[in-house]
Parts: C-alpha cells; sequence; structure tokens
C-alpha cells in the first residue's frame, strides 16, 4: 500500500472501518465471510482488524495476506499471525492466509521469501484437504476449469467489483459449479450479497442472450434460472470451503438462518420464496440474522452492537 494511505489510516481506522464492513453484511443477511486481510503494513493495525471481526459477530474465515513490508517484516508478520491464530475466543473467526495475485507472485520472487509457500502449495496443501479459493479468475482455461472439478476447488466471483474495476468476468458462467458469490472491497461497493446475486443472474443472462440475438434470433428461454443465483449465494459458499454445514437449512447443519419479512410491499404476492428473495428483496426485508443460533439482527436492528464504538467521528463529533 502506498505510504499516503499508511499515514493515513491509524489503527482505529482499520478496527472501525472492519467492523462497519461485517455490520453493513450482517445487517443485509449476510453471514459467512471469507476474509482476504490485507492490513499488512504495519504490525499496529493487524490486530485490531482481527478484533473487529471476532467482535462483529460474524462467521469469519479470516486470511491474511502475508506480503514483504518494509516497516513489516515476514518474520514479524508471521510472528504476529501465530500469537492472533492463539487466540482462544468463542466467536466463529477461523484464522487462514492468503495471497495476492498468485501467478506473479510465484515467477517474480527474487528474495526467495516464497519458496516455503510455493513448496507448501505444490507440495502440501492438495493432500490436506484444506479449501482454496481463487479470487475472480476471469480468464480460466478448459484446463483450468477440468483442473477446479477434479479437485473440488472453487471460484469467487465478485460481479459488483468486477464490472467496476473492468478486469471483468468471462469464463464465470462456465464453471458456476465450482463457483460461489462473494462480495468486494465493501468500503467501495455495496455489502449485500443480495445485489451480488442478483447482478451476476442478470449479467449471465444478458451475455448469453446478446449470443442468440446477434445469431438473429429471440432468446425462447432464460439461459439461467433464479435457483442457480440463489444457491451461489448460499450453498456453494459453503461447498467452496467444504463445509456441508454452512449455507443450508437441515438437521445438523450451523444455525445461521436470515428470516425475511414476507408481508413487505415488495414481497406480497409470490408463492415462490427464492423468486421473491432474489428478484425482488432488499435490506429492509430482513427480519432476523441469527449466526451461530444467536440473533446478530432481532425486528430489523442489529443487536449488541456499541454505536459510540463504531462511530468514527465519536471522538470529536456530536453526530446529532
Amino acid at each position: 500500500m502506498a505510504d499516503t494511505a499508511t499515514k493515513a489510516f491509524t489503527p482505529k481506522n482499520g478496527y472501525i472501518s472492519s467492523l462497519e464492513g461485517y455490520l453493513e453484511g450482517l445487517n443485509a443477511g449476510v453471514i459467512s465471510y471469507v476474509e482476504h486481510v490485507h492490513n499488512n503494513w504495519s504490525g499496529v493495525v493487524v490486530e485490531p482488524s482481527y478484533e473487529a471481526a471476532v467482535d462483529s459477530g460474524a462467521r469469519v474465515w479470516w486470511c491474511y495476506d502475508v506480503a514483504p513490508s518494509v516497516n513489516f517484516s515476514i518474520e514479524e508478520q508471521w510472528e504476529t499471525l501465530g500469537r492472533l491464530a492463539a487466540k482462544t475466543t468463542q466467536s466463529p473467526v477461523v484464522p487462514g492466509l492468503s495471497l495476492d495475485g498468485l501467478a506473479p507472485s510465484f515467477l517474480n520472487n527474487p528474495t526467495g521469501q516464497l519458496e516455503q509457500t510455493k513448496q507448501m502449495v505444490r507440495q502440501k496443501l492438495p493432500s490436506i484437504g484444506l479449501p482454496i479459493i481463487f479470487s475472480h479468475a476471469p480468464f480460466l482455461t478448459d484446463m483450468d476449469m477440468r483442473a477446479l472439478r477434479e479437485n473440488d476447488l472453487f471460484i469467487s466471483v465478485t460481479p459488483e467489483s468486477e464490472c467496476h474495476f473492468g478486469h471483468g468476468q468471462t469464463i464465470g458462467r462456465l464453471i458456476c459449479d465450482q463457483a460461489s458469490l462473494g462480495l468486494d472491497t465493501n468500503w467501495t461497493y455495496s455489502g449485500d450479497m443480495l445485489t451480488q446475486a442478483r447482478l451476476w443472474l442478470q449479467t449471465v443472462r444478458n451475455t448469453i442472450y446478446r449470443k442468440t440475438l446477434n445469431a438473429g434470433l429471440l432468446p425462447r428461454e432464460s439461459p439461467m434460472a433464479v435457483e442457480q443465483a440463489f444457491l451461489l449465494a448460499t450453498r456453494q459458499g459453503g461447498r467452496t470451503l467444504r463445509r456441508r454445514d454452512i449455507g443450508v437449512l437441515q438437521v445438523g447443519a450451523k444455525a445461521d438462518i436470515v428470516v425475511f419479512d414476507g408481508n413487505s410491499p415488495n414481497m406480497l404476492g409470490w408463492n415462490d420464496s427464492v423468486d421473491a428473495v432474489l428478484l425482488h428483496a432488499n435490506t429492509s426485508d430482513i427480519e432476523h440474522v441469527l449466526v451461530d443460533e444467536r440473533f446478530r439482527k432481532r425486528n430489523f436492528k442489529l443487536t449488541r452492537v456499541d454505536w459510540v464504538l463504531v462511530n468514527p467521528l465519536s471522538d470529536d463529533q456530536d453526530m446529532s
């Protein structure tokens, strides 16, 4: 990260921004996060970000990006991660690892600092059953997609940011069986999964429709069902993490539940609940959110939130 940015963001900024992101998601019914943690420029900003995940009450796989930094050595980063991982908490937060730009990192490694990571990926990870998630992956080849299916590995499609940044998503529709939907940089974009699912559904439909229209024909049926988008936002997330107890409602699964108000004006009249949620619901329709049996939103309001702590202007301004 550039010096101008690292100087601007204090540990408190990191805590507040991370916590607010989780709270925005919980308010919108987002229960589980695989967090790609980028605040790797200083030791003092790492722990507050982790504490925000714990304090949020969300189910978080907190995956830190170990990367070379001028003021925060690789050794110091591993030491910090070890200390955080050793903490025992009652929250559903699990430590993990992330790597920004897998191929460039492996090919451009003059200092040899990534050699241990390379060997770990080549020799150990495929054999120990850990979930490996490839973010975006917009330009996969047929061989790449075959490898994903053969090894039961998944990509994470983030429709809103992929549209904005311009790197697109050219093959996501071809690998939906090994994909799930995600949120990206929710300080810039919406932090709710309904938006991502709806945007991806219509993006895929439009892409396929255009091929038919360009051939001088009219589409006769929808190329992507609403249920597919719903599953990408729910069950596929659990499959991505190799967790059969996440993203589903069934005996033995985690009690992670989102309750919609079916009597809201935009959801009235639908007898297909999946269609009602994917095509018409919004954040204001979410009445309750439970994570691991505990209410995090109840009667349309977030619970257990210290708003004085969350408010970034609480030290010097009266928000009233």
